[in-house]
């Protein structure tokens, strides 16, 4: 991380937290509901108890792998397949948001902060007696309307 990022990040705190919280709320939900779902196909499949393949959802996404719980048909290593391929690709997505909201640009104009510098380059234009000849109105500024002729 940059010196420029760390500065503009250390007085932003509560706004990356915020930024952060609203990324990713939907994403743990996700998960959440992942676990969920393969547990209860891993109990039907498997024939196990709702809270031993709970159990084995949570060790198996977090790859720990006790192997007191595994997968004894097709099914069932299918479901375990799915978990440990999707759990991976959502933590990887879980830690590009995380990332992004931390990296983000905080020097990027918004459209309206655009406008108002393009209005007021075309100000200075006219004042200085270089506007192009093909600006017959100029946009307003902060909405005061200037005269190009």
């Amino acid at each position: 991380m940059t010196t420029a990022t760390l500065e503009t990040t250390k007085y932003n705190l509560p706004k990356l937290f915020r930024t952060l919280a609203n990324r990713i709320k939907w994403l743990l939900g996700v998960i959440i509901t992942e676990y969920i779902v393969c547990a209860i196909i891993f109990s039907l499949i498997e024939n196990r108890g709702m809270i031993r393949s709970f159990w084995w959802v949570i060790v198996t996404a977090t790859t720990v792998g006790y192997g007191d719980v595994y997968p004894a048909t097709t099914g069932g290593r299918c479901v375990g397949a799915f978990l440990m391929i999707s759990n991976t690709l959502l933590m990887i997505f879980f830690s590009a948001n995380v990332t992004a909201a931390v990296l983000e640009n905080k020097h990027i104009f918004t459209n309206d902060e655009q406008e108002r510098m393009k209005a007021s380059n075309l100000r200075i234009e006219k004042a200085l007696g270089t506007l192009p000849g093909d600006a017959t109105e100029l946009p307003p500024v902060d909405g005061v309307a200037i005269d190009a002729a």
